[in-house]
């Protein structure tokens, strides 16, 4: 017969019970359901980085080509198509929209006028933009994000979190 202490040890080596199993998995479970909201936003705003950073390169390889073969270049904004020497597509991903405006200051204020009709966006041989009205920002978001690239008439092009046309201007 076993003692008293043998029947512990053995109890001991025959691992957990059900019910600490099912407070364990119970417990992972409620973790899960609080982080899956924050993941989902995380996602969303990673895929707007994303595509600001995928349109960005872009605009910046197609000014770099128009310099470089000194030809126009064309980018077809949210078009499918296969790139050619000189037209190239790009198109947004389902669950994002994007916006155009330009800004004027006045008064020390912006004001913002959204460009409708943008479809394309032609760089000259110089590096310039062809027929862009003024300088404009384009707006990438989904619901939970949003990114800015700001398009100069000289084709200089940058990318930012906030706004160009947000707080004071001179």
């Amino acid at each position: 017969m076993l003692s008293g202490g043998s029947m512990q040890q053995t109890k001991k080596n025959q691992g957990f019970t059900l019910i600490e199993l099912m407070v364990t998995v119970a417990i992972m479970a409620i973790i899960a359901m609080m982080a899956a909201p924050n993941l989902q936003s995380s996602i969303d705003k990673r895929t707007i980085e994303r595509t600001t950073s995928d349109f960005e390169k872009n605009l910046a390889q197609a000014r770099a080509d128009a310099v470089l073969y000194r030809k126009k270049i064309t980018i077809h904004i949210n078009v499918a198509g296969l790139d050619t020497e000189t037209d190239r597509y790009w198109a947004l991903p389902v669950d994002a929209n994007i916006v155009f405006k330009t800004g004027v200051c006045v008064g020390g204020a912006w004001s913002t006028t959204p460009i409708t009709s943008l479809s394309s966006i032609v760089f000259l041989a110089q590096g310039n933009v062809e027929s862009l009205p003024a300088n404009i920002e384009i707006q990438i978001k989904n619901e939970k994000a949003e990114r800015f690239i700001y398009l100069t008439n000289f084709g200089r092009i940058t990318s930012s979190f906030k706004s160009t046309f947000e707080g004071d201007c001179e």
